[in-house]
Parts: structure tokens; C-alpha cells; sequence
């Protein structure tokens, strides 16, 4: 999902390698991330100018306590890195699990951006400032047990690739989620 930019900018490719490891012993999930990605062919979509590429370092810590069967609590650290700006941004994630498929969530993220870059947290207005703060609150049901076991709130910016949490799995035919990239797991059965 885009990001809405003043000027709106458009990528007509995406290149992005990275890795990511994560580590359980006992209730705890720990695991840190790296990736790059390269947007080429930006253009301003306004006026159609042709900008220069952008690229994009990301290094990733995060950590997830399951507290009881029902009950995780989760945190993420995250720094970007670009030519000319960088951001840390930092989330709090606790969840109670209702069933298999269903559980509530809270979050709080807070995003800082190097001086002069707006902070842009899960592709919601850019920020006045440097700084941006995030709270949200949810019920989330998934239709296909199937689908990976993510938290729902993560950014995702037409410049950076979009973050999501892990979250262990509580019961035993739960998919088993490791990272591909540091914006995403991969999952099976």
C-alpha cells in the first residue's frame, strides 16, 4: 500500500535482497533482520518527472514472550537507513488469543525521522514532524487457517518494504513461521 507523498511517487521496480534469523528457547522468540531494497524508475506523478533511484538499508531486532497459551507479548526496534535521512521507530504489541482463528490486539508504535524527513508509520499521513506516534486496538479473525500468523499493523511505505510481527504459534497445527526477509515471514504447515 502506498504511502501518500507530496508529491505522490510512483517505482516502477523493486529490488530487495535480505535475511533475517530468529531464535526460541522456551516461552521467548528473539530475532533480528537485514534488508535492502532499491526503488528505480521513480516518478513524480504529478508532473512525470523522472527522479533519481532511492535505496533503502534495514536493520530489524524484535522479540515475543508468550506469557500463557492465550497471552503474548511482543516488541520490534527497528533502524532504516538511507542516503540522505534515517528513521527508528520502536513498537510495544500485547494480544489475547479468543480461539484458534481470533484474538484482539494493542499496539503502540513511534516512529523518529533524521531532521527535515517526515516520520510515515503503516502508510498513514506523513507526519508534521520528524516524530509520529501510533496507538491501535483491534479484534482480528482469520478466515484460512492457512494464513501466516502475523500481527496486522506493520508499515509499509512506497519506499520501504512493509514490517510484520511474529507470533509464536499456540497450538500444534499452527503453521511454523520463519523470516524470509526482515518485512516478512514465511510460512507452512
Amino acid at each position: 500500500m502506498p504511502v501518500r507523498l507530496d508529491p505522490p511517487l510512483h517505482a516502477h521496480g523493486r529490488h530487495t535482497v535480505g535475511a533475517g534469523l530468529s531464535y526460541a528457547f522456551g516461552d521467548v522468540t528473539v530475532g533480528g533482520a537485514w534488508s535492502r531494497s532499491i526503488q528505480t524508475g521513480l516518478v513524480n506523478a504529478d508532473s512525470g518527472a523522472v527522479l533519481p533511484s532511492a535505496a533503502f538499508s534495514n536493520y530489524e531486532l524484535d522479540a515475543v514472550w508468550q506469557v500463557t497459551p492465550a497471552v503474548w507479548l511482543a516488541s520490534m526496534y527497528a533502524y532504516t537507513h538511507a542516503s540522505s535521512a534515517h528513521w527508528h521507530e520502536g513498537a510495544l504489541q500485547a494480544g489475547y488469543q479468543l480461539s484458534k482463528r481470533t484474538d484482539l490486539y494493542s499496539e503502540a508504535v513511534y516512529q523518529r525521522a533524521s531532521s527535515g524527513t517526515p516520520a510515515v508509520i503503516n502508510s498513514i499521513d506523513p507526519s508534521s514532524s520528524r516524530n509520529q506516534v501510533l496507538v491501535a486496538t483491534g479484534t482480528r479473525h482469520r478466515f484460512s487457517s492457512r494464513l501466516h500468523d502475523t500481527a496486522p499493523l506493520r508499515r509499509s511505505q512506497a519506499t520501504r518494504a512493509p514490517r510484520c510481527y511474529h507470533r509464536p504459534s499456540t497450538t500444534a497445527d499452527s503453521p511454523r513461521c520463519s523470516p524470509s526477509s526482515s518485512r516478512s515471514f514465511r510460512c507452512s504447515c
